[in-house]
């Protein structure tokens, strides 16, 4: 099985739909690596579209390329699919299902559930995923892991369960996430937390946030180290420009991780 994305295809297949909509963002980001105590620029560039086709559904689709240091550009995420009522199916390189915490990958506690190509299935609040590890040679050959979601949504928040089967060392997974809905009242503030925990590591892992006047502030550990990282963001408008600034704390190694992320979208 081949699979060709390129841009030109994308913008003309949405000339076929006359509700079609096509979106594109930029986002560069300058973070300190704390490995090699550097400060580096990761820069994305993504393109998405929607297409209405009426009575039998909606396609949608997108990809965006990604470049590390000034490196060459590299396809990163890409995904395709349709929906129709409340059913979606979409492949590609996507991400998974399940719950994912608020800072970056280097700064987290919590255990992460990794899904790079899938076949993905979304009816209502349930969600299922299936991990393809060589999809391009044996589609089913071989898969990776698989994922299920639920999501319950109330008026005061949302709550969401998932569960990540790791095919290869037989591992389940198990998270959590719950977020409160906005106070106006109170610049729009939400909380949140998600906990996970792993049948390898045996390990209870946390993090809580708390969002308002566009500040996210946020603290994670797990049972053996209830304090790991502390931080918060501020996210604004600046020009026409998306500005983020966070900072993390690493209680461990006792080091401040300062980070700036500029974006543009249409």
């Amino acid at each position: 099985m081949k699979t060709t994305i390129t841009i030109a295809t994308m913008l003309l297949a949405t000339t076929a739909y006359a509700d079609a909509t096509v979106g594109a963002d930029i986002e560069a980001k300058v973070k300190k690596n704390s490995t090699t105590n550097q400060y580096q620029t990761v820069t994305k560039l993504g393109l998405s579209f929607d297409g209405d086709m009426g009575e039998t559904g909606d396609a949608f689709g997108g990809f965006n390329f990604k470049s590390t240091d000034g490196n060459a550009l590299a396809l990163d995420e890409w995904n395709l699919g349709t929906s129709f009522g409340d059913a979606k199916i979409s492949f590609g390189n996507q991400g998974g299902i399940f719950v994912e915490d608020k800072v970056d990958a280097e700064h987290a506690s919590v255990a992460s559930a990794a899904m790079k190509e899938s076949i993905q299935v979304e009816y209502g609040n349930l969600e299922f995923a299936l991990g393809l590890d060589d999809y391009k040679n044996d589609l089913f050959g071989n898969n990776d892991n698989v994922q299920a979601a639920y999501t319950v949504v109330t008026p005061v928040g949302e709550v969401k369960g998932s569960v990540d089967y790791n095919i290869d060392s037989t591992e389940y997974l198990y998270g959590a996430r719950v977020d409160t809905a906005p106070v106006d009242i109170v610049g729009g503030a939400t909380l949140g937390g998600i906990v996970t925990y792993g049948t390898e590591a045996q390990t209870l892992s946390y993090e809580a946030n708390a969002t308002a006047y566009g500040i996210t502030a946020y603290v994670n550990g797990d049972e053996n180290d209830m304090s790991e990282n502390i931080g918060a963001g501020y996210e604004m408008v600046v020009g026409g420009l998306d500005l983020g600034t966070d900072l993390n704390y690493n209680f461990d190694a006792e080091e401040m991780t300062p980070q700036v992320t500029l974006g543009f979208s249409f």
